[in-house]
Protein backbone atom coordinates (compact mmCIF):
# COMPACT_ATOMS: atom_id res chain seq x y z
CA UNK A 1 0.00 0.00 0.00
CA UNK A 2 1.75 2.62 -1.11
CA UNK A 3 0.19 6.78 -0.92
CA UNK A 4 2.83 8.95 -2.46
CA UNK A 5 2.73 9.93 -5.83
CA UNK A 6 5.59 10.86 -8.22
CA UNK A 7 3.81 13.96 -9.71
CA UNK A 8 5.22 17.84 -9.68
CA UNK A 9 1.48 19.06 -8.45
CA UNK A 10 1.00 19.82 -5.45
CA UNK A 11 -1.32 16.75 -4.22
CA UNK A 12 -2.38 15.03 -1.46
CA UNK A 13 -4.59 11.63 -0.84
CA UNK A 14 -7.04 11.77 2.50
CA UNK A 15 -5.62 8.52 3.35
CA UNK A 16 -1.97 9.61 4.46
CA UNK A 17 -3.75 13.16 5.55
CA UNK A 18 -5.59 10.95 8.05
CA UNK A 19 -2.83 9.47 9.30
CA UNK A 20 0.11 12.08 9.44
CA UNK A 21 -2.41 15.37 9.34
CA UNK A 22 -2.81 17.39 6.28
CA UNK A 23 -0.16 20.00 5.49
CA UNK A 24 2.28 16.89 7.07
CA UNK A 25 0.92 15.23 4.01
CA UNK A 26 1.62 18.21 1.69
CA UNK A 27 5.12 18.83 2.76
CA UNK A 28 5.86 15.10 2.94
CA UNK A 29 4.68 14.46 -0.57
CA UNK A 30 6.68 17.55 -1.50
CA UNK A 31 9.97 16.12 -0.26
CA UNK A 32 9.52 12.54 -1.81
CA UNK A 33 9.33 14.65 -5.09
CA UNK A 34 12.72 16.63 -4.02
CA UNK A 35 14.43 13.38 -3.26
CA UNK A 36 13.38 11.90 -6.91
CA UNK A 37 14.85 14.57 -8.60
CA UNK A 38 18.11 15.77 -6.51
CA UNK A 39 21.69 13.92 -7.35
CA UNK A 40 23.27 14.71 -3.59
CA UNK A 41 23.55 11.08 -2.25
CA UNK A 42 25.24 10.75 1.40
CA UNK A 43 25.25 8.13 3.90
CA UNK A 44 23.34 5.79 1.47
CA UNK A 45 20.26 7.83 1.17
CA UNK A 46 19.29 10.81 -1.19
CA UNK A 47 19.26 14.86 0.39
CA UNK A 48 18.30 18.03 -0.75
CA UNK A 49 18.52 21.35 1.14
CA UNK A 50 16.15 24.23 1.03
CA UNK A 51 15.91 27.07 3.43
CA UNK A 52 12.54 28.18 4.92
CA UNK A 53 12.13 31.34 2.86
CA UNK A 54 12.48 28.47 -0.49
CA UNK A 55 9.98 26.61 1.41
CA UNK A 56 7.67 29.52 1.83
CA UNK A 57 7.85 30.31 -1.72
CA UNK A 58 6.58 26.73 -2.63
CA UNK A 59 4.04 27.05 -0.68
CA UNK A 60 2.88 31.28 -0.39
CA UNK A 61 -0.15 30.19 1.19
CA UNK A 62 1.37 29.25 4.26
CA UNK A 63 3.59 31.70 6.87
CA UNK A 64 7.40 30.48 7.80
CA UNK A 65 5.86 30.43 10.55
CA UNK A 66 3.67 27.59 9.56
CA UNK A 67 5.78 25.62 7.35
CA UNK A 68 8.50 25.31 10.61
CA UNK A 69 5.95 23.91 12.62
CA UNK A 70 4.56 21.48 9.91
CA UNK A 71 8.20 19.93 9.00
CA UNK A 72 9.08 20.36 12.86
CA UNK A 73 6.00 17.56 13.43
CA UNK A 74 7.25 15.27 10.33
CA UNK A 75 10.33 14.93 12.28
CA UNK A 76 8.75 14.36 15.75
CA UNK A 77 7.17 11.47 13.78
CA UNK A 78 9.96 10.16 12.77
CA UNK A 79 8.89 10.27 8.61
CA UNK A 80 11.23 13.11 8.18
CA UNK A 81 15.11 13.94 8.45
CA UNK A 82 16.98 16.93 8.29
CA UNK A 83 20.74 17.89 9.13
CA UNK A 84 23.14 21.04 8.81
CA UNK A 85 26.12 18.48 8.45
CA UNK A 86 26.28 18.56 4.77
CA UNK A 87 27.33 22.31 4.88
CA UNK A 88 30.66 23.31 3.81
CA UNK A 89 30.96 25.95 6.25
CA UNK A 90 30.06 25.45 9.40
CA UNK A 91 27.77 29.01 10.18
CA UNK A 92 25.48 28.14 7.11
CA UNK A 93 22.63 26.38 8.68
CA UNK A 94 20.44 25.92 5.59
CA UNK A 95 19.30 22.12 6.30
CA UNK A 96 19.17 19.31 4.45
CA UNK A 97 16.21 16.47 4.53
CA UNK A 98 15.36 13.08 3.51
CA UNK A 99 12.74 10.64 4.64
CA UNK A 100 12.43 7.73 6.58
CA UNK A 101 11.45 5.57 4.41
CA UNK A 102 11.53 2.89 7.28
CA UNK A 103 9.40 4.10 9.39
CA UNK A 104 7.03 5.43 6.32
CA UNK A 105 6.68 1.42 5.39
CA UNK A 106 5.78 0.61 9.04
CA UNK A 107 3.17 3.20 9.27
CA UNK A 108 1.45 1.82 5.93
CA UNK A 109 1.77 -1.17 7.63
CA UNK A 110 0.30 -0.60 10.56
CA UNK A 111 -2.56 1.20 8.88
CA UNK A 112 -3.30 -2.61 6.94
CA UNK A 113 -3.38 -4.44 10.08
CA UNK A 114 -5.89 -1.68 11.59
CA UNK A 115 -8.07 -2.23 8.31
CA UNK A 116 -7.79 -6.18 8.99
CA UNK A 117 -8.63 -6.07 12.55
CA UNK A 118 -11.23 -3.59 11.81
CA UNK A 119 -13.01 -5.77 8.94
CA UNK A 120 -12.57 -8.70 11.02
CA UNK A 121 -14.48 -6.97 14.33
CA UNK A 122 -17.37 -5.85 11.49
CA UNK A 123 -17.63 -9.54 10.71
CA UNK A 124 -17.85 -10.92 14.33
CA UNK A 125 -20.15 -7.93 14.45
CA UNK A 126 -22.64 -9.35 12.38
CA UNK A 127 -22.22 -12.91 13.76
CA UNK A 128 -23.20 -11.69 16.99
CA UNK A 129 -26.33 -10.09 15.84
CA UNK A 130 -27.47 -13.21 13.60
CA UNK A 131 -26.78 -15.86 16.55
CA UNK A 132 -28.32 -13.66 18.94
CA UNK A 133 -31.34 -11.36 17.74
CA UNK A 134 -32.78 -10.54 20.68
CA UNK A 135 -29.72 -8.24 22.03
CA UNK A 136 -29.70 -6.93 18.60
CA UNK A 137 -30.93 -3.22 20.01
CA UNK A 138 -28.83 -3.21 23.39
CA UNK A 139 -25.56 -3.68 20.46
CA UNK A 140 -26.63 -1.50 18.09
CA UNK A 141 -26.87 1.41 20.72
CA UNK A 142 -23.46 0.26 22.37
CA UNK A 143 -22.11 0.40 19.13
CA UNK A 144 -23.31 3.55 18.20
CA UNK A 145 -21.77 5.05 21.35
CA UNK A 146 -18.54 3.61 20.68
CA UNK A 147 -18.42 5.04 17.27
CA UNK A 148 -19.22 8.31 18.28
CA UNK A 149 -16.50 8.04 21.30
CA UNK A 150 -14.07 6.77 18.86
CA UNK A 151 -14.58 9.62 16.37
CA UNK A 152 -13.89 12.00 18.82
CA UNK A 153 -10.80 10.60 19.56
CA UNK A 154 -9.61 10.00 15.87
CA UNK A 155 -10.93 13.79 15.25
CA UNK A 156 -8.87 14.92 17.86
CA UNK A 157 -5.84 13.19 17.02
CA UNK A 158 -5.95 14.12 13.09
CA UNK A 159 -7.12 17.63 12.98
CA UNK A 160 -3.34 18.95 13.57
CA UNK A 161 -5.25 22.54 12.88
CA UNK A 162 -7.82 22.34 15.84
CA UNK A 163 -6.44 23.98 19.34
CA UNK A 164 -5.10 21.82 21.65
CA UNK A 165 -6.33 21.56 25.10
CA UNK A 166 -5.77 24.38 27.40
CA UNK A 167 -2.78 24.40 29.08
CA UNK A 168 0.03 26.96 29.77
CA UNK A 169 2.50 25.24 27.48
CA UNK A 170 -0.31 25.63 24.37
CA UNK A 171 -1.62 29.27 25.23
CA UNK A 172 2.43 30.01 25.36
CA UNK A 173 2.92 32.49 22.50
CA UNK A 174 5.80 31.46 19.95
CA UNK A 175 8.98 33.19 19.35
CA UNK A 176 7.43 34.18 15.71
CA UNK A 177 4.12 35.24 17.19
CA UNK A 178 5.41 37.29 19.86
CA UNK A 179 8.13 39.29 17.50
CA UNK A 180 4.67 40.14 15.18
CA UNK A 181 2.40 41.73 18.37
CA UNK A 182 5.17 43.21 20.32
CA UNK A 183 6.06 46.21 17.86
CA UNK A 184 8.70 44.46 15.87
CA UNK A 185 7.24 44.98 12.76
CA UNK A 186 6.66 42.80 10.01
CA UNK A 187 8.02 39.46 10.11
CA UNK A 188 10.29 38.89 6.69
CA UNK A 189 11.44 35.76 5.52
CA UNK A 190 14.69 36.64 6.49
CA UNK A 191 13.82 37.32 10.51
CA UNK A 192 11.52 34.67 10.30
CA UNK A 193 15.47 32.23 9.46
CA UNK A 194 17.56 33.97 12.02
CA UNK A 195 14.78 33.10 14.27
CA UNK A 196 14.22 29.71 13.98
CA UNK A 197 18.23 29.20 13.78
CA UNK A 198 18.24 30.60 16.89
CA UNK A 199 15.66 28.12 18.53
CA UNK A 200 17.84 25.34 16.76
CA UNK A 201 20.95 26.88 18.27
CA UNK A 202 19.42 27.52 22.09
CA UNK A 203 15.83 27.42 22.66
CA UNK A 204 12.38 28.77 21.94
CA UNK A 205 12.11 29.67 25.22
CA UNK A 206 15.76 31.71 25.58
CA UNK A 207 14.74 33.78 22.17
CA UNK A 208 11.44 34.54 24.33
CA UNK A 209 13.31 36.21 26.83
CA UNK A 210 15.60 38.00 24.41
CA UNK A 211 13.15 39.41 22.52
CA UNK A 212 11.26 40.36 26.43
CA UNK A 213 14.60 41.84 27.30
CA UNK A 214 14.07 44.10 24.11
CA UNK A 215 10.65 44.91 24.97
CA UNK A 216 11.42 46.06 28.59
CA UNK A 217 14.11 48.18 26.76
CA UNK A 218 12.29 49.72 24.52
CA UNK A 219 14.77 48.15 21.68
CA UNK A 220 12.45 46.31 19.65
CA UNK A 221 14.56 45.79 16.16
CA UNK A 222 16.50 42.18 15.98
CA UNK A 223 19.79 42.97 15.96
CA UNK A 224 19.30 44.02 19.79
CA UNK A 225 17.63 41.00 20.20
CA UNK A 226 20.59 39.03 18.02
CA UNK A 227 23.50 40.75 20.11
CA UNK A 228 21.72 39.35 23.88
CA UNK A 229 21.24 35.88 22.02
CA UNK A 230 25.21 35.76 20.84
CA UNK A 231 26.27 36.54 24.26
CA UNK A 232 24.14 33.63 26.04
CA UNK A 233 25.55 31.43 22.98
CA UNK A 234 29.01 32.47 24.33
CA UNK A 235 28.31 31.77 27.71
CA UNK A 236 26.84 28.34 26.59
CA UNK A 237 23.84 29.11 28.07
CA UNK A 238 20.85 26.61 27.49
CA UNK A 239 18.11 27.35 29.56
CA UNK A 240 16.06 30.40 30.95
CA UNK A 241 17.78 29.18 34.69
CA UNK A 242 20.97 30.05 33.39
CA UNK A 243 20.11 33.14 32.47
CA UNK A 244 18.66 34.09 35.83
CA UNK A 245 21.70 33.00 37.51
CA UNK A 246 23.42 35.14 35.37
CA UNK A 247 21.25 38.05 36.39
CA UNK A 248 21.83 37.42 40.20
CA UNK A 249 25.30 37.25 40.02
CA UNK A 250 25.28 40.88 37.78
CA UNK A 251 23.19 42.32 40.85
CA UNK A 252 25.16 41.19 43.38
CA UNK A 253 28.19 42.54 42.08
CA UNK A 254 26.60 45.48 41.14
CA UNK A 255 25.49 45.46 44.61
CA UNK A 256 29.37 44.93 46.20
CA UNK A 257 30.93 47.64 43.56
CA UNK A 258 28.05 50.35 45.40
CA UNK A 259 28.90 49.19 48.64
CA UNK A 260 32.50 50.25 47.50
CA UNK A 261 31.79 53.28 46.26
CA UNK A 262 30.12 54.39 49.62
CA UNK A 263 32.57 53.26 51.99
CA UNK A 264 33.98 56.65 53.19
CA UNK A 265 37.76 57.08 53.15
CA UNK A 266 39.95 57.25 55.76
CA UNK A 267 40.52 60.90 56.48
CA UNK A 268 43.95 62.24 57.47
CA UNK A 269 43.52 65.11 59.94
CA UNK A 270 44.47 68.48 59.55
CA UNK A 271 47.34 68.79 61.65
CA UNK A 272 49.48 66.30 60.13
CA UNK A 273 49.52 68.75 57.22
CA UNK A 274 50.18 71.69 59.73
CA UNK A 275 52.96 69.84 61.20
CA UNK A 276 54.04 68.57 57.21
CA UNK A 277 54.23 72.40 56.32
CA UNK A 278 56.10 73.50 59.63
CA UNK A 279 58.74 70.79 59.31
CA UNK A 280 59.34 72.03 55.50
CA UNK A 281 59.67 75.57 56.80
CA UNK A 282 62.55 75.11 59.18
CA UNK A 283 65.92 75.17 58.22
CA UNK A 284 67.75 72.18 57.70
CA UNK A 285 69.90 71.54 60.62
CA UNK A 286 73.77 72.35 59.75
CA UNK A 287 77.01 70.66 61.24
CA UNK A 288 77.93 72.45 64.84
CA UNK A 289 81.51 73.28 66.42
CA UNK A 290 80.65 71.89 69.28
CA UNK A 291 84.36 72.38 70.77
CA UNK A 292 83.42 76.23 69.87
CA UNK A 293 80.23 76.46 71.51
CA UNK A 294 82.06 74.92 74.46
CA UNK A 295 84.45 77.71 74.89
CA UNK A 296 82.34 80.25 74.42
CA UNK A 297 80.18 78.69 77.65
CA UNK A 298 83.28 78.41 79.26
CA UNK A 299 84.46 82.37 78.76
CA UNK A 300 81.02 83.65 80.16
CA UNK A 301 80.73 81.30 83.29
CA UNK A 302 84.43 82.98 84.06
CA UNK A 303 83.16 86.55 83.43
Amino acid sequence: MDLLINEPPLLVLPTLAKLIGLNESIVFQQVHYWLRKTSHEYDGAKWFYKTYEEWHEEFPFWSVATVRRTITSLEKQGLLISTTKYNKLGIDKTKWYTINYGNYKKLMSSRVAQNEQSSCSNCADGALKMSNPYDQVDHTNNQRILTENTTDINNLVVDKEAPPEKSEKANAQTAFEFYEQNGFGTLSPYVAEKIGTWIEELSEELVLEAMKIATENNARNWKYVESILKNWANKNFKSLADVEADRKRFEIQKQQRNRGKGMLEEKIPEWFYKRQSTDQEQPKSKNIDFEAERQKILEKLKS
